[in-house]
């Protein structure tokens, strides 16, 4: 039978966690857990903290709705498709919460903030959660929206190496002034663009780094994968 329990204790075995592990990992009570897994409790106020834990979708752990998982896109899928969607067509990012929180994905790929990041292909790490108030205040659509790192320390002090940044891939024109995330063949950039008579000029904030102009002919070996919108540090 397709239940609650059933579904909750084969995404945590499927994770290798215990009960308590993942209790620890969701912030909830390993009773909690224990009883949701034996059919104690048919449902909980605690679906989305527990589903994040377990990397599926609430809505699949709730109630066995498809698909189970938001989706481990390749990278193409990142930079190329602006409806942010899995292979099967289901949306994997900018879930809400009933607490009114999205949850952002965060991809493993690094944007160098130096010579460069190779990306093969990029997972879905976890989701970091913010307040759908105010990414609305901000004009930001959370269907569109990704976290990556920061690699290198060409864009010091702006920010630095480990950098967490929030990328809007629904931000792919150039505005002259701001950092985006670009791509170069199979490499990664972020750095800060400025608009001159007939060129891009590529600027590193750090003044060691030196600037890259690219003509309006060239503009087509560099691919604007989104805007960086918000930057987070550890301190």
């Amino acid at each position: 039978m397709d239940t609650l329990g059933h579904r909750l204790k084969d995404a945590r075995l499927a994770l290798g966690l215990s009960q308590k592990k993942l209790a620890d990992k969701a912030g909830v009570s390993q009773g909690l857990i224990h009883k949701l897994e034996t059919g104690f409790y048919e449902g909980t106020g605690q679906i989305v903290p527990i589903a994040g834990a377990l990397d599926v979708r609430p809505e699949w752990l709730h109630s066995g709705e498809q698909p189970r998982r938001w989706g481990n896109p390749q990278y193409k899928d990142l930079r190329e498709n602006s409806s942010h969607s899995s292979a099967d067509g289901s949306a994997h990012s900018g879930h809400t919460t009933s607490e009114g929180y999205a949850l952002i994905p965060i991809y493993s790929v690094h944007a160098s903030a130096g010579l460069g990041e190779e990306v093969i292909q990029e997972d879905v790490l976890d989701h970091l959660a913010f307040q759908t108030s105010w990414l609305s205040q901000k004009g930001l659509d959370p269907c569109k929206l990704g976290v990556i790192q920061a690699q290198g320390d060409s864009m010091y002090p702006t920010f630095d190496d480990g950098d967490v940044l929030l990328l809007d891939m629904g931000q792919r024109e150039v505005v002259d002034g701001k950092v985006f995330v670009l791509r170069s063949e199979e490499y990664l950039y972020v750095k800060r663009l400025q608009i001159l008579p007939g060129r891009i000029l590529i600027v590193s904030d750090n003044p060691k780094y030196q600037s890259v102009q690219v003509t309006r002919e060239e503009r087509e070996l560099w691919k604007i994968v989104g805007r960086v919108v918000w930057v987070g540090r550890e301190i």
